[in-house]
């Protein structure tokens, strides 16, 4: 009855946000509320109250009345997690401790419209979302790496329909590819057509598309890695991008949506930086932009010679590919490599941080529908947040909504 009472306001719909990690997505996140306030009541009804926090840097906080966007946001500036600072511990690896306890949950479900949105990009939160659906907590994750290790369902639609307790609960994460670029909504409503998809080709890491677009007009490896680690494009281990590691998450993030279970060890993957020149660097807790570009400079040479040259000889460019070949659908078969691609490639013609998608299906052959812009930063990134989180609000709302 609370429950109902409290959401089903007269005047607008008020939500009780769960949001997780400590990193510049979830900052912008809380920056976006506060800014959009007036938007937010307006123009969807809605009043997004925060009342749950944690990190790997803090415990977790609760308070059922919610906490100031102030507050959160001064927690966040200083954290060093929002400061260029690079850890060698990777969110594989890490004991992720900021979250809500069974008790909190338990407390959380009886508020109006609970979502847990996890930002934290730790890959171990699979267990967390599972309470969470069982206990009617909708959730939002822009966490590929959990998202991966959730058990296989047949399909997108029956993820993200989940009925628990009463009612429908979802679980929305078309922000952990693209940021807020829509790849899921468009293979969802490829998929809803009735068409198959035949095969993807993608660039979809930004971070590294920003790499290898400065590389193709001149600048050297180690300098491009320099900025990129600068602007905050990369993870918080950016090996995870130099080696394709994140984009593989991804690429089982893909595979899901299509319906199908892919086992990350069944991609085949060639680095774009190898193993051996970053096994080579003192990776640390606290890595500075520096100490990383150091270990890479000495690589600068032969990258050139690789790929670079032979590249501008062919009138060609050089980016970190993923392709998925869904010929014998369910079968599927799924690489990542750095390849020389011509102006026939959907990523041929991107800049900057920009990714792209190649969908070739029965319908879209032989050319493929393309989707382009851009795929990183986290701006972009809490973008796609809240839109999943105002995607389920309308939904609930009764508003003409596809999940």
């Amino acid at each position: 009855v609370r429950r109902v009472h409290d959401a089903f306001n007269v005047d607008y719909l008020v939500t009780n946000v769960v949001l997780l990690g400590c990193n510049h997505i979830t900052l912008d996140v809380i920056r976006q509320l506060q800014q959009q306030q007036e938007l937010y009541r307006n123009q969807h009804k809605t009043r997004v109250n925060i009342v749950g926090f944690g990190s790997k840097c803090c415990d977790f906080m609760y308070n059922p009345r919610g906490f100031s966007f102030e507050e959160l946001i001064a927690r966040l500036e200083g954290c060093k997690s929002t400061k260029t600072v690079f850890s060698a511990q990777s969110a594989e690896a890490s004991q992720y401790s900021g979250a809500p306890s069974l008790e909190q949950l338990d407390s959380l479900q009886d508020l109006a419209i609970p979502i847990l949105v996890d930002c934290s990009g730790q890959a171990n939160t699979q267990d967390l979302y599972l309470a969470c659906i069982e206990r009617g907590i909708h959730v939002v994750a822009s966490n590929a790496r959990s998202v991966c290790r959730l058990p296989s369902t047949s399909s997108r639609e029956s993820v993200a329909t989940s009925r628990a307790k009463s009612g429908r609960t979802f679980l929305m994460y078309t922000s952990t590819i693209g940021a807020s670029l829509p790849v899921i909504d468009t293979l969802g409503n490829i998929l809803r057509t009735g068409d198959r998809v035949l095969r993807i080709e993608t660039s979809l890491s930004g971070s590294m598309n920003f790499v290898l677009n400065a590389v193709m007009q001149g600048k050297k490896l180690s300098e491009a890695v320099r900025e990129v680690l600068r602007k905050g494009y990369c993870e918080q281990d950016p090996r995870e991008d130099f080696t394709g590691s994140d984009m593989a998450a991804k690429i089982v993030v893909l595979a899901r949506a299509l319906g199908v279970r892919l086992d990350p060890s069944a991609i085949q993957i060639e680095p774009l930086i190898p193993h051996s020149v970053l096994d080579a660097i003192a990776w640390s807790n606290d890595m500075q932009v520096d100490d990383i570009v150091a270990g890479i400079e000495a690589y600068d040479e032969t990258f050139r010679e690789k790929y670079v040259a032979p590249a501008m000889a062919q009138g060609k460019r050089l980016h970190f590919v993923a392709s998925i070949d869904l010929a014998k659908f369910p079968a599927i078969q799924a690489k990542i490599q750095p390849v020389l691609i011509s102006e026939d490639h959907p990523a041929f013609y991107t800049q900057d941080n920009e990714i792209a998608f190649g969908f070739s299906t029965v319908q879209y052959q032989p050319s493929p529908l393309v989707l382009k812009g851009s795929g990183t930063g986290a701006a972009a990134s809490a973008t796609g947040v809240l839109r999943d989180v105002l995607t389920i609000l309308n939904s609930l709302n009764g508003k003409n909504v596809h999940v």
